[in-house]
């Protein structure tokens, strides 16, 4: 490219203006060449993610490999306030959803959107207004940034008294046998218990779909007759709440793959033994490649209804959605609750206070 006047000379890889290719001698073609590969490595050089390598600059301009979508480790949710069951008090039902959302925030998991940004958002955007059905619940999680939207119902809250069984009190010794010193209530001693009994569902905002819920029942004993009925459902209301939570917090969906399509059917990885029932429905969802924004996401295209289940397989039709196909590697998840009315609760139950297991078993079946 260029001649040297002095053979000893060695470039310098700076190519500053005390290089030594000022001594060069160059033809005019070569020196016009060298001043603007110079110039355009000056360029380069101040660009964000070039490389300097042995005097050349290269830009580091291959296009980048598309990353899937990695779920965040805090879901930001929205906790409306429960229904109440006919005949109790509707305060229970912001008491519910105070006590989960307190829950929620305390497990780290969650990011509970506030009840002040509900009410702005509610006010400013219309046809967000209780009562909420599935879609409105979707709305108003997308109009708050939310990924999941928590509601629920009251089914029964009551007080009642009855008749407390003697608890023994035992101490091991050293020989590690056990010894009963005494029972810690007296037999025969009547007692108050507030039983509480709560339903949960969590929508996915982005599908639209039931994927998690818990239904506990709590019970709270007040042994010493000191608290009013209002603080004993209360706290039984607050065990109700963190039981709920917790057991969303543990529960896996049950996923499968589509192993073959036909006109009429499509048939599941997953039977009976890993949980599939027939009348289950399960979202079929597919992995796609989101160009602008250089991720793997997942989206919903149909929903399948199981028909038929074996051991380790499931057969399913096509129930709604599927305009796109259902194709083999698709992933089916389950629906918690796809629009399942809540269970309400039993009130023609005759009230047996007497009597053993086998006659409180014979009047619930004389009752249905």
């Amino acid at each position: 490219m260029f001649r040297r006047s002095d053979p000893s000379l060695i470039a310098d890889s700076s190519c500053g203006s005390n290089s030594v290719f000022n001594n060069a001698v160059f033809d005019p073609i070569s020196r016009n060449a060298f001043r603007r590969l110079t110039r355009t490595a000056t360029i380069l050089a101040a660009l964000p993610g070039a490389v300097l390598v042995a005097g050349a600059t290269f830009s580091l301009l291959a296009p980048q490999p598309l990353r899937a979508q990695a779920p965040s480790s805090v879901t930001t949710a929205v906790v409306l306030d429960f229904e109440v069951a006919p005949g109790l008090d509707p305060v229970l039902g912001r008491k519910a959803a105070d006590a989960v959302a307190i829950e929620m925030k305390s497990s780290g998991d969650y990011d509970v959107v506030s009840r002040q940004r509900l009410e702005e958002i509610v006010a400013t955007v219309p046809g967000l207004r209780a009562p909420y059905t599935p879609d409105t619940s979707r709305r108003l999680g997308e109009s708050v940034g939310a990924n999941v939207v928590i509601d629920g119902r009251i089914v029964a809250a009551n007080v009642a008294t009855q008749v407390a069984p003697a608890v023994p009190v035992s101490s091991k010794t050293a020989s590690n046998s056990t010894v009963t010193l005494g029972t810690s209530i007296a037999p025969g001693t009547r007692v108050r218990t507030a039983r509480v009994q709560m339903e949960l569902r969590q929508l996915e905002v982005r599908t639209g779909d039931y994927t998690n819920g818990a239904q506990p029942t709590t019970i709270t004993t007040d042994a010493f007759d000191e608290l009013d009925d209002d603080v004993l459902i209360d706290q039984s209301l607050d065990k109700a709440a963190y039981n709920a939570v917790r057991q969303i917090r543990l529960y896996v969906p049950n996923e499968a793959t589509i192993l073959n399509n036909t006109a009429t059917d499509v048939e599941l990885n997953r039977g009976y033994r890993d949980g599939v029932r027939v009348g289950q429905v399960y979202s079929v969802m597919r992995d796609i490649n989101n160009s602008r924004r250089r991720i793997v996401e997942r989206i919903k295209v149909a929903e399948i209804r199981i028909t038929r289940i074996d051991a380790n397989q499931s057969t399913a039709v096509l129930s709604s959605g599927g305009a796109v196909g259902v194709r083999t590697g698709d992933k089916a998840r389950r629906i918690f609750a796809e629009g399942i009315p809540f269970t309400e609760p039993r009130t023609d139950l005759p009230n047996v206070k007497n009597g053993n297991r086998k006659e409180r078993r014979r009047s619930v079946q004389n009752a249905e």
